[in-house]
C-alpha cells in the first residue's frame, strides 16, 4: 500500500509527525511510505528507516504531476490547509485529514478556559491516520542523521540555548539571554538562523569567551548534531525543542505567549516546562511579533535564577 503524508513546515510540525510515520510503516502491511515537505526540511526525514521517499514541494502543476505518478493508494494529511485541501482533492485517491482544533485553541486566548480535547498535536495526527488501523504506540519522537566531522567541542558537555523563534512572544527577550550567558558556568552554544544572529547582534547581547555563536552558521543535519551532543538544552517554543526531544535530551522549556495547552509540549521526555500564570497568557494561538501588554511578563516573571542553577547542576554533574 502506497502512502503520501502530507506536512509541509515547520520544523517542529514535521518533527511531530514521525510517531505516526513510524506507526504506519510499522503497523501497516506492505506499507511504502512517503512524505511531503518544504525543501529547507527534507534532511529531517530522509533518513529515517520508516519513510521509503521524501517529495519536495514546489510549484504546484509540477508537484502533482510528480505525485501523481506516484499512483498513491491513501494521502494522510497532517497539514491540513488550502495547498494541502487542493492537492488531496486532485490526487483522486481515498485521504484523511487531521483536526487542528483551532477553534479550542482560539477559546483558550480568549476565555483562558482549555477546551483542547488532545493534550498533544502527536495524538491528533495519530487520529488522522487511524483509518488505516494505525494506533499510537507510546514510543519517541525520531529523528536520524549522518554525524558530521568530530567536533573537540561536542566531547565536552555543553549548554545548547536556541535563541530565536519565529515570533516575538515566543522568543527568549536580550535581557534574559544576557542572563544566562552571564550566569551560566561551562560552555554555552547558541543555535539558531541568520535573523537570530543579527538580532543578538543588533539587542546588544555581550558574550563572553565561553559562547560560541552558531547561529546561520549550521546545515540542519550539523544542528541536529550539536543538538543531540548537548548535555542540557535551553528553548522557547520553537522546532529545537521538539529536536531536542526527539534526542532524549535533558531540556528546559521557555514559555512566553503560548502554552503547552495547544498540544505542542515536548512529547515523549519529561521536560522542565517554566511558565507563569498571568491573566494575559496565552496571548495568541501561534505568537506576536510584540506584546500586547507592552511588558513581557511571561517572560520578566519566571524564576530565572532557580532555572540557571538547575542548569548548572547539570552541567557540572
Amino acid at each position: 500500500m502506497k502512502i503520501l503524508v502530507i506536512r509541509l513546515s515547520s520544523m517542529g510540525d514535521i518533527i511531530l509527525t514521525t510517531p505516526v510515520l513510524r506507526c504506519i510503516k510499522q503497523q501497516v502491511e506492505g506499507a511504502e511510505v512517503h512524505c511531503l515537505v518544504k525543501t529547507p526540511f527534507v534532511s529531517l526525514l530522509d533518513r529515517s528507516p520508516f519513510v521509503d521517499r521524501v517529495h519536495t514541494y514546489g510549484e504546484k502543476m509540477e508537484t502533482l504531476a510528480r505525485l501523481n505518478r506516484e499512483k498513491f493508494d491513501y494521502v494522510v494529511d497532517l497539514q491540513n490547509n488550502h495547498r494541502s485541501r487542493l492537492m488531496c482533492r486532485l490526487l483522486r485517491c481515498k485521504r484523511s485529514v487531521v483536526k487542528k482544533e483551532d477553534f479550542a485553541r482560539w477559546l483558550l486566548v480568549v476565555t483562558k478556559h482549555n477546551f483542547i480535547k488532545h493534550p498533544s498535536v502527536v495524538n491528533r495526527y495519530m487520529d488522522a491516520a487511524r483509518p488505516l488501523g494505525v494506533v499510537n504506540d507510546g514510543g519517541p519522537l525520531n529523528l536520524y542523521y549522518e554525524p558530521q566531522t568530530d567536533n573537540e567541542q561536542q566531547r565536552q558537555p555543553y549548554v545548547a540555548i536556541a535563541c530565536g523563534a519565529q515570533h516575538g512572544t515566543k522568543r527568549i527577550p536580550p535581557k534574559q539571554m544576557q542572563y544566562l550567558i552571564g550566569s551560566i558556568q561551562g560552555q554555552i552554544v547558541l543555535l539558531g538562523d541568520k535573523q537570530d544572529r543579527y538580532r543578538i547582534a543588533n539587542d546588544g547581547v555581550h558574550l563572553t569567551p565561553n559562547v560560541l555563536n552558531l547561529c546561520g552558521k549550521t546545515s540542519m543535519e550539523q544542528l541536529m548534531q550539536w543538538v543531540d551532543k548537548a548535555t542540557v538544552v535551553i528553548s522557547g517554543d520553537t522546532g529545537i525543542m521538539h529536536m531536542a526531544a526527539a534526542f532524549q535530551k535533558d531540556l528546559v522549556v521557555i514559555w512566553g505567549g503560548t502554552t503547552p495547552l495547544f498540544g505542542f509540549a515536548p512529547y515523549g521526555v519529561e521536560a522542565r516546562n517554566c511558565e507563569v500564570d498571568l491573566w494575559c497568557r496565552p496571548c495568541s494561538r501561534l505568537g506576536k511579533r510584540k506584546c500586547p501588554q507592552h511588558t513581557l511578563r511571561c517572560f520578566e516573571d519566571l524564576p530565572w535564577q532557580q532555572i540557571v542553577n538547575y542548569v548548572n547542576a547539570r552541567i557540572q554533574a
